[in-house]
């Protein structure tokens, strides 16, 4: 391998090392704010019913509409698609499978769409 192939390798260790340390770091960071400012109301003796109310989060249950089964169904089928129409533009050992691929992607996102369109709920006529 050559010093720029080792350099690339290095660097791309390098980022994804940095992504997971910027993660770790950031919740590290929420979860002390949170015990700080915990700290800060029992050392102003606060009662627990108190510190309860300030902490409290209410947790709004979102509907589930299943739009997020039509979405990825068609980003799915999107993805299989261009997948199929580049393959005539590849060498003619590549375009089987190329398209095998497509096809094969493009038919889960149709399976995607189709488990939205059978599981939704039938709204009735008001």
């Amino acid at each position: 391998m050559d010093w720029a192939g080792s350099i690339a390798l290095i660097f791309n260790f390098f980022v994804v090392g940095a992504i997971i340390f910027g993660v770790i770091w950031f919740q590290y960071m929420k979860r002390k704010k949170h015990y700080d400012t915990l700290l800060k109301a029992l050392e102003m003796s606060k009662n627990p019913d108190q510190i309860k109310e300030l902490f409290a989060t209410q947790k709004v249950p979102k509907q589930k509409n299943g739009k997020g089964l039509v979405k990825s169904g068609i980003v799915t089928i999107g993805i299989g698609a261009g997948l199929a129409f580049m393959s005539p533009f590849l060498p003619a050992e590549a375009m089987g499978g190329l398209l095998a691929s497509g096809v094969l992607i493009a038919v889960l996102g149709l399976s995607l769409v189709l488990a939205y369109v059978l599981t939704r709920k039938k709204e009735k006529a008001e």
